[in-house]
C-alpha cells in the first residue's frame, strides 16, 4: 500500500480501533463469565488446583498455536516482574475457583471487584503513586460495600468469601505488575508464563488432590482452555486498541452475567445486601478510574520497565 493511501486509511483506522477497545473488552469479561460458570459446575465434583491445572494445560497450545501466527519471544527481559505477575495470576485462578465452589456467583464477583482497591491502596507504597484525598475516600467507601457484601456479625463469613478476598488482593498484584511492566514485554510472554506458572503450581498437589473425571468433566476442561485463552486474547487486544478508561469499567458488567448466570443455572438469586454491596463497590471502583483518568487527573511517579534492545 503507497504513502498517500495508506494515510489516507489512518482517521478511519483509529475511529474503529478506539470503538473495538470497549466491545472487544465487553466480549474478553463475558467469556470469561462463561469460562466461570464451566468452574462452577465443575467445583462440584473437582478441587480448584485441578480444575486450574486443566485449564492452563489446555490453554498452552492456544499460545503455541499464536507463536505459529506470530513468532515472538518465549524468554522474558525482566523476569522477576514476570514472575511475580504470572504467580498472581496462578493464585487468583486458585482462590478464585475455590471461591467459586463455596459461595453464590454474585457474591464471589462481587468479592473479586474489590481487587481494584486493593491497587489503590497499595499503590502508593509499592509504585509511589500519590494517594489523593478522593481516591481515599474511594477507597474507603468500596471497603464498606465489601462489609456489606460480608455482613459479619449478622451472617456467617465462611471460607468462600475469604478465598474470594485472597483472589482479590491476587488479581492486584497482577494489576501492580502489569502497570510496572508496561508494554517492556510482548504479548507472546505475557501469555505464556501465568499458564505455566499455574501449570506447575497446581502440578504439585496433584498427586495429592487429583479426582477421577468423567468425559463431560474433560469436555469442560478443555472448554475452559479455550474460553481462558480467548477471553485473555480479546482482553488484550481491547487494551491495546482502545483507551483503558473506556474498557476497564466493561470488568463490571460482570455483576450482570454473575446474577444471570446464577439464577439460570444454579438458582442462586442475589439478596438485596449482595447487591447493595455490589453497586457500592462498583461506584468506588468507577470514582478510582475517573479519579485518576480525568482532566485533572494526579501525575503518578510509575515508570514502566523499558524494554531491552535486541539484537535479532
Amino acid at each position: 500500500m503507497d504513502k498517500p493511501l495508506r494515510k489516507a486509511l489512518v482517521p478511519v483506522s483509529e475511529t474503529t480501533k478506539a470503538a473495538a477497545g470497549p466491545a472487544l473488552g465487553f466480549l474478553g469479561f463475558s467469556l470469561y463469565a462463561g469460562h466461570d460458570v464451566l468452574v462452577k459446575l465443575l467445583a462440584e465434583r473437582l478441587p480448584a488446583v485441578q480444575i486450574a491445572f486443566l485449564a492452563a494445560l489446555f490453554a498452552l497450545p492456544g499460545v503455541g498455536l499464536w507463536l505459529l501466527l506470530r513468532p515472538g519471544p518465549l524468554w522474558p527481559q525482566h523476569p522477576w516482574a514476570i514472575a511475580a505477575r504470572s504467580f498472581g495470576v496462578a493464585g487468583g485462578m486458585i482462590f478464585g475457583f475455590a471461591a467459586f465452589a463455596r459461595i453464590p456467583f454474585a457474591q464471589a464477583y462481587a468479592l473479586f471487584f474489590a481487587a481494584p482497591l486493593f491497587v489503590a491502596a497499595l499503590s502508593p507504597l509499592l509504585l509511589h503513586e500519590r494517594l489523593t484525598r478522593a481516591r481515599l475516600a474511594a477507597v474507603a467507601l468500596g471497603f464498606l460495600g465489601v462489609l456489606v457484601v460480608l455482613r459479619p456479625g449478622m451472617a456467617a463469613v465462611s471460607a468462600g468469601h475469604i478465598f474470594a478476598l485472597f483472589a482479590a488482593a491476587c488479581s492486584a498484584s497482577v494489576g501492580l505488575a502489569t502497570r510496572r511492566i508496561g508494554a517492556a514485554e510482548p504479548m507472546t510472554v505475557v501469555l505464556f508464563w501465568p499458564l505455566v506458572a499455574m501449570a506447575c503450581v497446581c502440578g504439585l498437589a496433584l498427586p495429592w488432590s487429583w479426582q477421577p473425571m468423567t468425559p463431560q468433566d474433560w469436555a469442560f476442561a478443555l472448554a475452559l482452555g479455550v474460553l481462558a485463552l480467548a477471553a485473555m486474547g480479546s482482553l488484550a487486544l481491547g487494551y491495546r486498541f482502545g483507551d483503558a478508561t473506556r474498557v476497564a469499567p466493561m470488568h463490571y458488567s460482570q455483576i450482570l452475567w454473575a446474577v444471570f448466570w446464577g439464577a439460570v443455572i444454579f438458582d442462586e438469586w442475589p439478596d438485596v445486601w449482595t447487591m447493595a454491596g455490589s453497586l457500592i463497590i462498583v461506584l468506588s471502583g468507577l470514582v478510582i478510574l475517573a479519579e485518576v483518568s480525568g482532566p485533572k487527573r494526579v501525575v503518578d511517579n510509575v515508570r514502566p520497565l523499558a524494554k531491552k534492545p535486541s539484537f535479532e
